[in-house]
């Protein structure tokens, strides 16, 4: 399925014959691409020399847009790149040289460079001839896009009637997670994750690609007691569940045992807030635990209140240091966190970070009542994302993507209600429903569908599977472990056809079975 919806325009892609490996982290470059002005160090291409520019185009990678001081342009035919946006992706630290008037960086071991004004490149020893002359516009290094195709093996797509260029990296190495709960006979998660209908599994099912999966099978009850039958919330163990565990392992997936509270009514606060309801809780997170690789705590809700914000985070951190001190040190621990950008402000970020082994940035949840929009938009995504790792070392943070979108009904007075979280793979019939294509706003980073039904104007904000890696670009950018998707069940097999032509799974060393 094409990833834009209108005509794309390929770029011809030549490849060279090796395999990418990406460093930890990118580093902070200096002269052109840098982000600071050049004008005393590198030259500048005069304006009649530009050719002929196209209008102003948007930069995505991967469908991400870009906010960027200089966009991209098609100059005589020639798509030219702001090399630095797209490098920040890929790990590569470009710097200029000055007694050369080039762009220098290594990339897996070999020499790059890239001179001002020539019509060539080098790299790995080689020279490469361009159709049009690398450049520096406002102190940003333009290449053509021959260059990322040929070194980093990207595809470049050029959507004109949108008027935006989209770079599609190669697939990159993280951790994939998922969140095995909430299953049911229309959303579920064995389905989604073995590939077949309970009991049978596919030949080659998307769980083995996965790092890790969180099984949402417990709940907490105020009095600081675990049950996992019964929970009107939903986070209950199914029947079966010891298939789940052994088939996980077979295909080196760790499974996490996940206890779930809710602080509604502040019981949660309360029940932390009491050091002997708290003990006691964790001892029986340790028990319910045993045989599963580790522990994930998804405790909803603190901090809903200013007053308590302080109380909330100190007695969570008390709460989870008992706690993974009770836990053997091979078996890990992942917390979930709500943005630092959203609603919820009663979690010491930097101190669960130096507690947990993962922390999972749940960067969903954006909706407002009365107003529209996507549940995890764009701009808030990256905010969150960014405040997170000044507070938790990147290769702990686990990105949270939904697989689910939103559904706002309008009146005739204007009032907006959020009717529906429609799931990825629901994405089909809701075009159906809408009777038009959906158009994709990659301000947003959603498609958008809007139709008219029974006096009510109707509008959708859902992914689709073509477009789920803009989710993930954000995961290699700021060079996190990885991502952790919300939910197993609400995916479809067309979801992970594209997905994994983006990411491939890291698998762990298996924890020793207790």
């Amino acid at each position: 399925m094409s990833a834009l919806r209108n005509k794309i325009l390929p770029v011809v892609t030549a490849l060279l014959l090796f395999t990418a490996s990406f460093p930890a982290r990118p580093c902070v470059a200096s002269g052109p691409e840098s982000g600071t002005a050049v004008s005393s160090t590198a030259p500048e291409t005069p304006a009649g020399q530009a050719g002929k520019l196209s209008p102003v185009l948007a930069l995505c990678v991967n469908h991400l847009k870009l906010d960027l001081p200089v966009a991209p342009s098609v100059e005589d035919g020639v798509i030219m790149i702001p090399i630095r946006a797209v490098s920040e992706f890929l790990g590569l630290t470009l710097t200029w040289d000055q007694s050369t008037q080039s762009a220098v960086g290594v990339w897996m071991g070999q020499a790059l460079e890239l001179p001002y004004g020539k019509l060539y490149f080098r790299f790995a020893g080689q020279e490469f001839p361009l159709t049009r002359a690398i450049s520096v516009r406002d102190g940003a290094l333009l290449v053509p896009s021959s260059v990322l195709e040929e070194v980093f093996r990207c595809e470049v797509q050029l959507d004109e009637a949108s008027a935006v260029v989209n770079v599609v990296l190669p697939p990159s190495p993280m951790e994939i997670w998922g969140f095995y709960a909430l299953g049911s006979q229309d959303y579920s998660s064995w389905t989604d994750f073995f590939g077949d209908t309970y009991p049978a599994i596919a030949l080659s099912p998307p769980a083995d690609e996965f790092s890790g999966v969180i099984l949402g099978w417990f709940s907490v009850r105020p009095d600081g007691t675990v049950w996992a039958e019964g929970n009107p919330s939903g986070f209950n163990r199914p029947s079966g569940w010891p298939a789940v565990l052994i088939h996980s392992r077979i295909r080196n997936v760790s499974p996490y045992a996940m206890f779930y509270a809710n602080n509604g009514g502040e019981a949660l606060s309360n029940l932390l807030a009491d050091e002997v309801l708290r003990t006691s809780l964790a001892l029986e997170v340790e028990r319910a635990a045993r045989g599963f690789d580790g522990v994930a705590i998804d405790f909803e809700g603190l901090g809903s209140s200013p007053e308590k914000t302080g109380e909330d985070a100190g007695n969570l951190t008390e709460f989870l240091k008992y706690l993974r001190n009770l836990l053997p040190a091979e078996k890990g621990l992942i917390v979930a966190v709500p943005p630092l950008n959203g609603h919820y402000r009663g979690y010491d970020h930097k101190a669960i970070g130096e507690i947990a082994d993962k922390v999972v940035l749940m960067a969903y949840g954006y909706e407002e009542p009365g107003r529209m929009g996507p549940t995890s938009p764009r701009k808030q995504v990256e905010e969150a994302v960014s405040l997170e790792t000044a507070q938790v070392p990147p290769e702990k943070i686990l990105l949270g993507v939904p697989l689910y979108g939103t559904l706002y009904c309008q009146d005739q007075s204007g009032t907006v209600t959020l009717k529906a979280r429609p799931a990825l793979k629901d994405w089909p019939s809701l075009e159906q429903r809408a009777g038009n294509p959906p158009k994709w706003d990659p301000e947003l980073g959603a498609w958008v569908l809007s139709w008219n039904e029974e006096s009510l104007n109707v509008y959708a904000f859902v992914d689709r599977p073509s477009t789920i890696d803009s989710k993930l670009s954000l995961a290699r950018k700021y060079r996190l472990a990885g991502v952790a998707l919300w939910r197993l069940g609400l995916m479809g097999q067309d979801g992970w056809t594209e997905l994994f032509k983006s990411v491939k799974g890291v698998k762990l060393a298996p924890a020793p079975v207790q």
